[in-house]
């Protein structure tokens, strides 16, 4: 079959034919205004292009020079290799259908158009996309079938195409950099805890911005927010200013910069199915608001690190999984092409929001049923014996299939909840069981594929994580593949336990994956209670559980009753309701950023006020202060012998500056 879509007619229709064009190359230094000191952690954002990066030690940024990038082809068994064949591109599709999508782009890095996007079926198809008066240079051809991935980079002379190098790129470099345009005249935004956002015009790719950031408060102040179950969501209070101890008996707040513990890796939600398809079922100005309260630093919470479930989860629209075939163990049938649909968009466009920098890492509810004993993807099950490596393989496959498809992958998690029969999709290993995985699967195929991903065991409750993390960590062979340890929340607080995790494997990271919020009486204040008390007891970040539903709190698959996320939607109505439990994690992830170490913070006076403190990697510490009770309490904040003697409303969450 011959598609008949020429290069030329679609870009002069739309306005885009290009020169070759200078690579992007912008970066600066940001400073205080009043001090001319470097900002370390800054967020500085190329808002329309949707790039972001964080200012080093000496407040330096960089958005690198796009002519560098060196395409990846990813190439799977069950698809040959597009190919240009004297001026067509030929398409040989192994499967029946396939989504295929073939993007142009300059050889500088920037996207013209899409030339095909839709599902093709097996066999041979052949592509014209180049018309006989098209631009005299040299273009990179992006072809995606499935989830493989290949670049050509084709050179235009005398209107004819001459194909460079029929062999595809190869290189180390992230195939999402094509994605990336560098759409100009654009504004760097940048924005630092204790500061406020600043904006700078540019009108060129290439360039050196130095920005100054105003701080919020004057020297010796603090900055006061809270938020309370009142309805005061995010109020920004009187600044206070530090003065000599009092000597009055009340509660007192003792901080110590100089004793320090953990870093924060971040907070955030999951994407699961539910908040995909919910987000992409409400209007694009109403998902852009709500992505934007979600993961924009410089006007919303800045969530920066999600979950995504690998396969379905309950929290699906339906159950799938990516290979269905029994006896696949090649993975030669893999198919990601499900969650093209909402996840992978969704994700992309958060992605694309001003200051967004997120760690997304995957969580498997089950293997597909024909990996299992119980051949089925429901009520538990374990992962047979004999698809130890092909399901070891599929987290590699999930992973190239991301990346490839332009969402970065962080890290994963080995199974969601081990230990958890459940009616929907789950699978139970054992102690020795998730052990001998990691050690003798997939912590050596990761390694082999070069997957780069921080990799976490358990990802279940804290009740009996001292017991499962030392039958895995214990083991130095299993222990080389592991970054840290997932906990959940659901059976209650054992901070002791994850002291003893501490203790006992002081350089396995605890980061809270999943915890359902209730839009119910004072559930967002038992939610800021876990992230205050996992935070003094070594954990580096909290995760809330769907990070957006429908109103009822769904839609899900094989359970019953809902688990709404921070923000819930309307698709009939394009109606948007903030919870409580938004306002809140805005406060801990707004304020607490990645790299943020904790410091000394001791409560004296037999107050119910629970407090942590963290110095930002910009200088600033932030005390958090939480009040669980009916009444409004007055206490101090005391650093040396300097004091404040705030107040915190009836159940708040209060947040102080300096």
């Amino acid at each position: 079959m011959i598609l008949c879509r020429s290069f030329l007619s679609a870009v002069l229709f739309a306005g885009l034919l290009y020169p070759i064009e200078s690579a992007l190359s912008i970066s600066g230094t940001v400073r205080d205004k009043t001090t001319a000191a470097p900002v370390q952690g800054a967020i500085v954002s190329l808002a329309d292009t949707g790039l972001t990066c964080i200012t080093d030690q000496n407040g330096m940024y960089a958005f690198g020079d796009a002519s560098a990038v060196s395409p990846v082809v990813s190439a799977g068994p069950s698809a040959a290799r597009p190919h240009f064949a004297g001026n067509r591109l030929v398409l040989d599709i192994g499967s029946d259908p396939a989504p295929v999508r073939v993007d142009l782009y300059t050889l500088s890095g920037r996207h013209l158009l899409c030339l095909l996007d839709r599902q093709l079926t097996k066999g041979v198809h052949r592509l014209d996309p180049f018309g006989p008066e098209a631009a005299a240079q040299t273009y990179l051809v992006k072809v995606q079938i499935g989830s493989n991935l290949t670049v050509l980079k084709a050179s235009i002379v005398a209107g004819r195409a001459i194909v460079a190098d029929v062999r595809p790129f190869s290189g180390g470099a992230s195939a999402t950099a094509l994605s990336k345009t560098a759409a100009f005249p654009d504004s760097l935004l940048a924005w630092a805890v204790g500061y406020e956002v600043s904006r700078v015009n540019v009108a060129s790719s290439s360039g050196t911005y130095d920005i100054d950031l105003l701080s919020s408060v004057p020297a010796g102040q603090v900055q006061v927010i809270h938020s309370s179950k009142a309805g005061d969501n995010l109020v920004h209070d009187a600044a206070m200013t530090f003065g000599a101890d009092d000597g009055s008996a009340v509660p007192t707040i003792t901080i110590t910069p100089a004793t320090t513990y953990q870093s924060i890796t971040g907070f955030g939600a999951a994407f699961t199915e539910t908040a995909t398809y919910t987000l992409s079922n409400i209007s694009a100005a109403r998902r852009a608001e709500v992505l934007n309260a979600f993961f924009n630093p410089f006007t919303g919470a800045g969530y920066n690190v999600c979950r995504v479930p690998i396969n379905s989860c309950d929290f699906s629209v339906a159950n799938y999984a990516y290979d269905v075939t029994p006896g696949d163990y090649n993975l030669d049938y893999f198919d990601f092409s499900h969650d093209l649909k909402w996840t992978v968009p969704v994700i992309k466009q958060a992605l694309r929001i001003p200051g967004a920098d997120i760690k997304i890492f995957g969580s498997p509810w089950s293997p597909p049923a024909w990996m299992k004993t119980n051949n089925s993807m429901f009520n538990g099950g374990e992962l047979s014996s004999n698809c130890f490596a092909a399901w070891a393989l599929y987290y590699v496959k999930y992973i190239q299939a991301m990346r490839n498809n332009g969402v970065p992958m962080w890290g994963l998690t080995v199974q969601n909840e081990p230990q958890a029969v459940q009616t929907w999709e789950s699978c139970i290993y054992s102690t020795a069981q998730e052990r001998d995985f990691v050690k003798n699967y997939l912590g050596p195929t990761l390694a082999q594929n070069n997957a780069n991903v921080k990799l976490m065991i358990w990802d279940h409750n804290k009740d009996i994580i001292v017991d499962r993390v030392d039958g895995v960590m214990s083991d130095p062979d299993a222990a080389k593949y592991v970054w840290g340890v997932a906990y959940h929340k659901y059976a209650g607080d054992y901070f002791d336990n994850m002291d003893i995790v501490h203790t006992e494997y002081p350089n396995a990271w605890m980061l809270g994956t999943e915890n359902s919020i209730r839009d119910t009486g004072t559930d967002a204040e038992r939610m800021a209670h876990e992230v205050v008390g996992n935070l003094n007891h070594w954990s580096v970040g909290y995760l809330v559980w769907n990070l957006c539903t429908n109103y009822d709190g769904g839609p899900y698959q094989h359970r019953t009753g809902g688990a709404p996320g921070p923000i819930v939607v309307d698709s009939a109505t394009d109606g948007v309701k903030y919870l409580r439990q938004q306002y809140y994690m805005t406060q801990f992830c707004r304020y607490l950023r990645p790299g943020a170490v904790r410091i000394g913070c001791a409560l004296t006076g037999g107050s119910s006020l629970e407090p942590c403190a963290f110095k930002n990697t910009d200088g600033f510490t932030v005390v958090t202060v939480l009040n669980r009770t009916a009444s409004p309490v007055a206490f101090k904040i005391k650093q040396g012998t300097q004091i404040i003697k705030p107040n915190i409303p009836a159940w708040a969450l209060m947040s102080f500056i300096y």
